[in-house]
């Protein structure tokens, strides 16, 4: 049988845990950054100066 078909009902799958708590931070980090943004850019924002301004501010 295959690895990884059969669960335990109590215990949640590695992979929906890191969904769970990677999606909520993931969503609040492009929050911080995609509304300085300028609309229609392409979606480069590690090479934008906003990107690197807000970064800062974060850290």
């Amino acid at each position: 049988r295959r690895f990884g078909v059969r669960h335990h009902p109590s215990k949640p799958s590695r992979t929906a845990v890191i969904l769970a708590v990677v999606v909520p931070f993931m969503v609040t980090f492009l929050c911080l950054i995609v509304p300085p943004l300028p609309f229609g850019n392409p979606p480069t924002p590690l090479s934008s100066p906003s990107f690197r301004k807000n970064y800062a501010t974060l850290f």
